[in-house]
């Protein structure tokens, strides 16, 4: 069977896809008619095959391994494999953390518009989407009364506001809801590289499990699953990252946390973890100058060297935020 070896800058397949060069792929899995389109794949003992993602640092080793093996595709990926492996272990990373709202799916701009709803049904008010922002990561309870403070909301009671956001949240807003582009897929290379995952979530129990209903996440791709009514203090403090590496069992430097507000980045740096985070609720800026080690747009960008190398370039570089 003859294919096309591609190298994907990311880990959703449409991300910069380029081709380096043809060979003859010599497994007979039936899961080798469709890797062509998943980009850089491993051979497991000629049966199963799996995505293994590079990033251009990487090219020219690529390359002249594939010349040195004369383009055999199973020692080209598995060494690429290899190396990423013997960097996690170096550095003895053990865990990656997810935040959910704005990580795993676009939930932060849904609920920012049931915000709003809450806040006209039943306070006569109008804020803005913008007005939530600033509370971004907080969890519901700082997210609402926040505003309710910015708008001079009178008898505002912070436990019937939640139950009212809520429901206008579970009940109209929810079902729009999609994880982001390759996720999933990203969850799984994780798994696979024999590191443990955790969900730690500023939201409540209610918003959590509706949340991943919606984007049909199960709660067992996880290790590990904490959220905002399980944790006193909220990020910024670093209470639920923490909670999260005792969950898992591994130490909190051993961690990596992938977050989307600076309260979240500030939570993950006093926790001592590395912080890889998405511009996809605030800008990319505040999320450098909250103390992130890497920014990227959007999770779909997220490389694997994002992961498991700390000495990259990116990581002093607030620019390189920005996708070519």
């Amino acid at each position: 069977m003859e294919g096309t070896l591609s190298f994907v800058s990311g880990f959703a397949p449409a991300v910069y896809r380029r081709e380096l060069f043809r060979h003859r792929c010599v497994t007979t899995a039936p899961e080798a008619r469709a890797w062509p389109r998943l980009g850089l794949l491993r051979a497991n003992s000629g049966a199963r095959l799996s995505r293994v993602d590079i990033t251009p640092e990487i090219y020219k080793r690529l390359v002249s391994m594939a010349k040195r093996t004369e383009g055999n595709f199973s020692a080209v990926a598995g060494a690429i494999l290899e190396s990423y492996l013997t960097a996690a272990t170096n550095r003895d990373l053990r865990a990656v953390i997810f935040d959910m709202d704005g990580v795993l799916c676009d939930s932060e701009r849904l609920s920012r518009a049931a915000g709003v709803e809450y806040f006209r049904r039943y306070h006569g008010v109008w804020p803005t989407e913008k007005d939530f922002a600033d509370f971004a990561g907080t969890g519901e309870a700082a997210f609402l009364s926040g505003v309710a403070r910015r708008y001079s909301v009178k008898d505002f009671d912070v436990n019937k506001a939640k139950e009212g956001f809520f429901n206008i949240y579970v009940n109209e807003y929810v079902s729009a809801l999609e994880p982001f582009e390759g996720v999933r897929e990203f969850i799984q290379q994780i798994k696979t590289m024999g590191l443990k995952t955790a969900l730690a979530s500023s939201a409540d129990a209610i918003k959590v499990h509706a949340n991943l209903s919606a984007i049909g996440f199960e709660r067992d791709m996880f290790d590990f699953v904490t959220r905002s009514d399980e944790i006193a203090n909220k990020k910024p403090a670093p209470d639920i990252f923490l909670a999260a590496a005792e969950g898992l069992g591994v130490p909190p430097e051993s961690c990596v946390v992938i977050e989307d507000a600076p309260a979240g980045v500030l939570a993950a740096k006093r926790a001592r973890m590395r912080c890889v985070a998405v511009a996809t609720s605030v800008s990319a800026q505040l999320l450098w100058d909250a103390g992130a080690d890497i920014v990227r747009p959007a999770p779909q960008y997220i490389m694997l060297d994002d992961i498991v190398i700390t000495d990259d370039a990116d990581a002093s570089a607030p620019a390189s935020a920005s996708q070519e």
